[in-house]
């Protein structure tokens, strides 16, 4: 039976940190009305295309962070894209080769980046011997700029209450906290205003995300971390 399709993806409003994709399938033939398929998933921000182009990241950044990740959660990013998967690809057993054979992160990072089509920078931004995983991506800003990071940083926040802050900064169109010196580059955690989280106010705090408070204006801290340098 002959069929056409229509996918829809979209980033929902809560700053990049939920995808969403809407996939119609018409069968052309048939006498009931289209199929839609709607998939709605948490990925991890360094698999968003959000932050492929936010990070301009090379070929070689994306294969270093699909490494620090499961294989089911690069398919499920494609099936967000659209991208029709086996579904042995997408669980964490396998009765059959067919399955574990499908089920490898470089084909499901390549059927993704020809799915996206991203521009492909040339200089790498992820450390390969980088302990932290994912490994994070390093950035470079002015000397002044890092010292003025450095009066700001914010240390260890309560998990019980929002903790007031010293300092924001502003950088490649986001708002980061600093949290960390390390040598001679600082850790900045990406924040996002508090009503783009869906918090579930019947769950205990320690599922909530870290809330920190700057200028009277409430933030959640997103699972998106980079090193910056000078």
């Amino acid at each position: 039976m002959s069929s056409s399709r229509k996918t829809t993806t979209e980033t929902t409003l809560d700053d990049g940190m939920t995808q969403q994709s809407i996939n119609v399938i018409t069968y052309v033939d048939d006498i009931h009305s289209a199929t839609t398929i709607s998939i709605t998933a948490k990925l991890p921000p360094c698999l968003t295309a959000l932050y492929w182009e936010r990070h301009k990241l090379t070929i070689n950044d994306m294969y270093t962070l699909s490494n620090s990740l499961g294989s089911l959660v690069v398919w499920t990013a494609c099936l967000l894209e659209g991208q029709d998967v086996a579904s042995g690809s997408v669980k964490s057993s396998f009765d059959t080769c067919e399955g574990i054979l499908i089920s490898g992160k470089t084909t499901a990072l390549k059927k993704l980046m020809k799915l996206r089509k991203p521009i492909l920078y040339t200089n790498d931004v992820i450390d390969t011997s980088d302990m932290h995983q994912p490994p994070l991506p390093r950035h470079f800003v002015g000397e002044d700029e890092l010292k003025t990071i450095g009066t700001i940083i914010s240390g260890q926040l309560n998990l019980e209450v929002p903790t007031e802050v010293p300092g924001i900064f502003n950088f490649m169109g986001k708002i980061w906290l600093p949290t960390l010196s390390e040598g001679s580059a600082i850790v900045l955690h990406r924040l996002s205003p508090i009503e783009n989280f869906h918090i579930d106010t019947n769950m205990p705090k320690l599922y909530w995300p870290l809330l920190c408070v700057y200028n009277k204006q409430m933030y959640g801290l997103t699972n998106e971390v980079i090193r910056v340098f000078a």
